[in-house]
């Protein structure tokens, strides 16, 4: 293989998040968002460590028990867990299937993650046009084996770029959104900025479903040490969605990420399930000569 600029080949990355023209976003080994392809034809190996989920666990006294990064990839910029998680992947086609599971111990909690790419490969009897779908699904099946009520949260969050030095530009913002969709609520957090100077909106959102509560949190600094964002799911495993977005755009040197929440209230022995997703919409794109537009 003839290579423009030299690196070292790695074998940690799964079946990418996203389809195909539509951009992706890889994933390791440990669960890590890795290996960028927003821009046309490159790709950035940079491992963003504030894109991550976090599960947060209250007693029947609504007391915080546990709360930890389900992560155990080795950053100093995120405080580690204590559970053992393993990845598992599989590619079923049409569909890629990332799955992942961990145990909380000692308060009987078992986690289930299955990331599901929403493109689906194209094959003799799949259309293309749903081989393009620029996005994933994370539905969480959470069991609490013990024999009390839990209140048990897992919250994904995600920062504005790519990794890479261009994320300090400027220029970007965030705001809540909420949808209705045949009788079913989506709601979650849309976060507006440009990659090479190409719109690009990535979108975290969360299903309404009975018995989940989903809360947001437009706006943190990706950069500093998360307090905020920690200290509001330590109090009650809920982040305190604002009434109004936030339309403070980013500076020069800043960044911004973004939070998006569901809880989950389990009565001893039951299981209970919560979706969450990550999409992105990039329409005009250009490679890197620039001669020419394209349309996704």
């Amino acid at each position: 293989m003839e290579k423009e600029r030299s690196f070292i080949l790695e074998l940690f990355v799964w079946a990418p998040i996203g389809g195909i023209g539509g951009g992706t976003i890889g994933r390791g080994f440990k669960g890590e968002f890795c290996r960028f392809q927003m821009r046309p034809g490159m790709y950035e190996y940079h491992t963003v460590a504030a894109n991550q989920f976090i599960v947060t666990i209250h007693n029947s006294e609504g007391k915080m028990i546990y709360q930890k990064v389900l992560s155990p990839y080795n950053t100093r910029t995120v405080k580690f867990p204590t559970l053992s998680v393993f990845n598992t992947s599989e590619i079923v086609l049409p569909k890629a299937i990332q799955t992942s599971s961990g145990r909380v111990s000692p308060w009987k909690i078992h986690l289930h993650q299955c990331c599901l790419d929403l493109a689906k490969f194209p094959t003799a009897t799949t259309p293309h046009v749903d081989s393009c779908i620029p996005g994933a699904a994370f539905i969480w099946t959470i069991e609490n084996n013990s024999d009390s009520l839990k209140y048990v949260g897992i919250t994904m969050t995600f920062k504005n770029g790519t990794g890479g030095k261009e994320d300090k530009g400027g220029g970007c913002w965030s705001e809540m959104f909420s949808h209705d969709i045949d009788g079913q609520t989506v709601s979650g957090v849309q976060i507006h900025q440009t990659v090479n100077k190409m719109p690009c909106t990535y979108a975290v959102a969360a299903k309404h479903k009975e018995g989940v509560k989903v809360t947001h949190m437009p706006q943190f600094d990706p950069s500093g040490k998360g307090k905020e964002l920690w200290e509001d799911l330590s109090k009650d495993g809920e982040l305190d969605s604002p009434s109004a977005s936030s339309v403070h755009k980013t500076r020069t040197g800043e960044q911004l990420a973004c939070a998006v929440s569901v809880k989950l209230s389990l009565q001893g022995g039951r299981t209970g399930q919560a979706e969450l997703a990550l999409v992105w919409d990039m329409p005009n794109i250009h490679f890197s000569g620039k001669s020419k537009k394209y349309r996704r």
